[in-house]
């Protein structure tokens, strides 16, 4: 468009003009590829047609001959199909060289075949020129084929078939999470809450096993062959353990770490305890939140010129526990002799924490009470360990009847007077004779 201006106004009108515009020349390579990739690609049709008429014609002496011809049409539709298969492995010489291979051994029979038939109905001329059509269908492919195949370097190739794998694996992993949601979503369609069922508890069954090996915490060094780490044995057994014996074990085994982290890695491990539990095993004091001391970093002062800070200390006395009625039927009523507990046994941590909870108290006894030994004694000793020492023998007694254990408050003190006496020793030259 050209800007007109007749008589002082002005169009936009359209101008004609040529260009000359220059021609590449022809590309005579690519026309000369073209022609004999054609001329493979109707060779090969005139073989596929050749191969199944003599073919069919030599099968169909033995059979129907709409069978027959359709067998014929394996013969040369194999090395054909390893020909595609060769072509589209043309950049991976490894994996193409196994269809190339698979293609000479199919022509090789396909060929057979058509010098058969040739010889039963001709001479030896017939079946040689007959069979030389597929020779020449499969050399003209040849020749295409290594005009295309161009071998590729080392670092190529390797580039190459990584690529090619990790989309591989993207493809097969994409299906195969389809067809397992699929899979999925039908079980749970057809198999409702039972499906849901059975699936909590297959992960309930993989759970310790997999938090076993994902908590379970590196060696810092290797140890001699004769002796087995305390971690070796905890990722082993202390899942399977009673809460009361983990919690021992495992205090044994990492000394340095406070309730808190004691705790926390017995949930690791699969045992549902808390800081309180493991303290009342332990016989030790539960932390509380009103003991705040200033850290030594927070007590410097935070200018050079700033007054140094008071340090405040709060300390809240721990309360004392709630006594039982004296007309309650629950607990019998405390004596003198009750509290009387063995030489060595300390204020236990229940104490601290008041026999109210009543809850953790009990799973601490049903633990010690899965510990102990068979006889009734035994039973006493290991409930009277982790109960404090201010607890009545009637208190004892109650938890060893939860148990179905036939344990009065008499027994029990006669049970913790037995133990309190000192044990004899005897005395020189009165042992039994050998």
């Amino acid at each position: 468009m050209v800007i007109t201006d007749i008589d002082g106004e002005p169009r936009e009108t359209p101008e004609t003009y040529r260009v000359q515009v220059p021609v590449p020349p022809r590309d005579w390579d690519r026309i000369l590829l073209r022609s004999v990739t054609a001329a493979a690609v109707v060779v090969t049709a005139l073989s596929i047609v050749w191969s199944t008429a003599s073919i069919g014609d030599l099968l169909g002496t033995a059979t129907v001959a709409v069978i027959a011809y359709g067998a014929a049409a394996v013969f040369d539709s194999a090395w054909i199909a390893c020909l595609i298969i060769e072509w589209l492995e043309r950049y991976d010489q490894s994996r193409a060289a196994v269809a190339r291979k698979a293609g000479y051994v199919a022509l090789a029979v396909a060929v057979l075949a058509i010098g058969v038939h040739g010889w039963k109905t001709g001479d030896l001329a017939t079946a040689g020129v007959g069979a030389a059509v597929s020779v020449i269908a499969k050399g003209l492919w040849v020749v295409v084929m290594r005009h295309f195949a161009v071998p590729l370097g080392e670092g190529v190739e390797s580039w190459l078939f990584q690529r090619r794998q990790e989309i591989t694996a993207e493809r097969a992993l994409s299906g195969e999470l389809r067809r397992m949601h699929a899979d999925q979503a039908y079980t749970r369609a057809v198999y409702g809450p039972t499906a849901t069922l059975a699936h909590d508890l297959s992960h309930a069954a993989a759970a310790p096993e997999i938090a076993q090996h994902a908590a379970a915490p590196a060696p810092q060094s290797a140890a001699p062959a004769e002796r087995s780490e305390p971690a070796d044995l905890l990722a082993a057994e202390l899942a399977g353990m009673t809460p009361s014996r983990a919690i021992r074990v495992m205090n044994a085994a990492r000394p340095e770490l406070t309730l808190a982290q004691l705790a926390e890695v017995l949930q690791q491990y699969g045992q549902e305890v808390t800081e309180v539990d493991v303290a009342i095993v332990l016989d030790r004091r539960v932390p509380r939140p009103s003991d705040f001391t200033a850290p030594p970093a927070d007590a410097r002062p935070h200018h050079v010129e700033a007054p140094a800070p008071h340090h405040l200390v709060i300390t809240v006395q721990q309360p004392e526990p709630i006594a039982p009625a004296p007309n309650s039927a629950e607990q019998p009523e405390a004596t003198a002799d009750d509290a009387l507990m063995p030489a060595g046994q300390t204020m236990g941590a229940a104490a601290q924490t008041g026999l109210g909870d009543t809850a953790s108290v009990e799973r601490i006894v049903d633990d010690a009470l899965a510990d102990a030994g068979a006889s009734k004694a035994d039973a006493v000793r290991a409930v009277r360990e982790v109960l404090p020492a201010s607890v009545s023998a009637g208190e004892i007694a109650r938890h060893l009847a939860r148990h179905k254990i036939d344990a009065d408050a008499a027994y029990v003190r006669t049970v913790n007077s037995r133990d309190r006496q000192p044990k004899k020793k005897p005395e020189p030259g009165t042992g039994q004779y050998l």
